[in-house]
C-alpha cells in the first residue's frame, strides 16, 4: 500500500502546473473567463485554447489553476464578466467596459499584445503569475 502512495506522490510532485491570482476585480460578483495557449498560432482563437476555465471572484480576486501542463510557454488572456452575461462587454467603440488581462500584464500599442509579449515560461513543478484587470 504505501509503495503506491510514495509513487502517485512523486508522479504528482513532476506535474507542471500554473496557479494565476487575478488581481484588482472591481467587484465581487460574476466570474473570471480565462483561455490558455501553447503556441502563436492558436494564441486569441478561443476555440483553440489548450484549456479554458471559469472561476468566481472573492474578495476582488481570483485564483484559477491548470494542470498536467509541459514545461514550456503558455500565454493567456482573461476577462471578468461582471454581469453574468458570459462574454467581455465593450462601449460604442469597442473599446472593453469590464476588466481584462493578458499573462505577464502584457499591453498591445494598438490591440492585443503579441503571444511573445504574453508568453510565460513554466517550469516543472508549481508555478505561479498575477495579473491586475484593467
Amino acid at each position: 500500500m504505501f509503495p503506491y502512495l510514495y509513487l502517485v506522490l512523486a508522479f504528482h510532485s513532476f506535474e507542471t502546473t500554473l496557479v494565476v491570482t487575478v488581481e484588482n476585480c472591481k467587484a465581487n460578483k460574476g466570474k473570471i473567463y480565462i483561455a490558455l495557449y501553447d503556441n502563436e498560432r492558436s494564441f486569441m482563437k478561443e476555440a483553440q485554447a489548450i484549456d479554458k476555465k471559469i472561476v468566481a471572484v472573492s474578495n476582488n480576486t481570483a485564483k484559477v489553476f491548470f494542470t498536467a501542463l509541459s514545461p514550456k510557454g503558455y500565454a493567456f488572456v482573461l476577462f471578468h464578466d461582471e454581469n453574468g452575461n458570459g462574454k467581455l462587454d465593450t462601449n460604442f467603440l469597442g473599446i472593453p467596459t469590464e476588466g481584462y488581462a493578458f499573462s505577464n500584464n502584457a499591453k498591445g500599442t494598438f490591440g492585443t499584445p503579441s503571444y511573445e509579449k504574453s508568453k510565460v515560461l513554466l517550469k516543472q513543478g508549481a508555478n505561479e503569475t498575477k495579473v491586475k484587470l484593467n
